[in-house]
């Protein structure tokens, strides 16, 4: 059973130029070391049950030989700094989720076991299944089975910054009913409902998990999110993210020279330039604010 929004990936060129850019910014980052089977390298943003991935490669003839499809992030980076290459969902029954899942032709591998590192330095052991093989830039998510429990996951970390945590992933897709379908009968996420994002011309199918939202997002027209779609391909499209101040977190960024803009879509919000964030969408609301 899926339960709620665990974390989202992001890759970037350079992993200490990204955490240092990061910790500027009023983030706690902690770096995950190095995988020298694997050829990459990683750092964690928690925010208690969700978190943001950081991982880059520093040896890409290793990663290629090693995991399957990387060629999917290693492209995205050739054409940009960083890229939002994949979002996890919590499960606590991952084997019923894949049964579910096999209905659609996903289930083409088995879960292995990984290890993912706590704030506060404690190695949590975390089951992952990948719907179609790979994670990377994909119109659905990867799924996680922790083997801890919710406790002793959530260990939540304050940033200086004011931002508490992530609230809603937008995901572009190309074939929506389709997609649409996979999240309402194969993922068993609720549709709360179908609209139009005006000013991304695109139409947009809304899912609640838990205290979290995820946006299924397809254009109807030109735009950021069509050239998105064409450069890198479907999957996460932006984040969502709260603050406890507002306020706090807009003088904090003007302080470290961050440059930024309401989004035209809601005055409550702030939207950070993607230039400042390797290229990628990050959106800032109130914690009060419902989206």
């Amino acid at each position: 059973m899926i339960t709620r929004l665990d974390h989202v990936m992001i890759a970037v060129r350079d992993l200490d130029t990204a955490i240092d850019h990061y910790q500027r910014l009023g983030f706690r980052v902690i770096s995950g070391g190095n995988h020298t089977t694997l050829g990459t390298q990683n750092a964690f943003i928690h925010f208690g049950f969700t978190y943001i991935e950081l991982i880059s490669t520093f040896d890409p003839a290793r990663t290629i030989q090693a995991l399957p499809h990387v060629d999917v992030m290693l492209n995205a980076l050739d054409q940009r700094d960083g890229a939002m290459i994949g979002y996890a969902l919590a499960s606590t029954d991952l084997a019923k989720d894949m049964e579910h899942l096999s209905r659609t032709g996903l289930v083409v591998n088995q879960p292995y076991s990984v290890q993912r590192m706590r704030a506060d330095g404690t190695a949590l052991n975390v089951q992952v299944f990948m719907p179609g093989g790979q994670p990377w830039r994909r119109a659905w998510p990867f799924l996680y089975e922790w083997e801890w429990s919710n406790d002793e996951i959530n260990r939540a970390q304050t940033h200086d910054n004011g931002i508490t945590g992530i609230v809603k992933v937008s995901v572009g897709v190309k074939d929506f009913e389709q997609v649409i379908t996979i999240y309402q009968q194969n993922l068993g996420l609720k549709l709360q409902k179908q609209d139009i994002v005006a000013h991304l011309d695109a139409k947009r199918a809304t899912f609640c998990i838990n205290d979290a939202f995820i946006d299924l997002l397809t254009p109807r027209g030109t735009g950021q999110l069509k050239k998105d779609l064409r450069e890198i391909g479907e999957g996460v499209f932006e984040i969502f993210l709260t603050s406890n101040n507002l306020n706090h977190t807009r003088i904090y960024l003007e302080k470290q020279g961050i440059h930024f803009a309401q989004d035209s879509s809601d005055p409550h919000a702030l939207v950070i330039e993607p230039q400042e964030m390797f290229e990628t969408r990050w959106i800032i609301t109130p914690e009060t604010r419902h989206i």
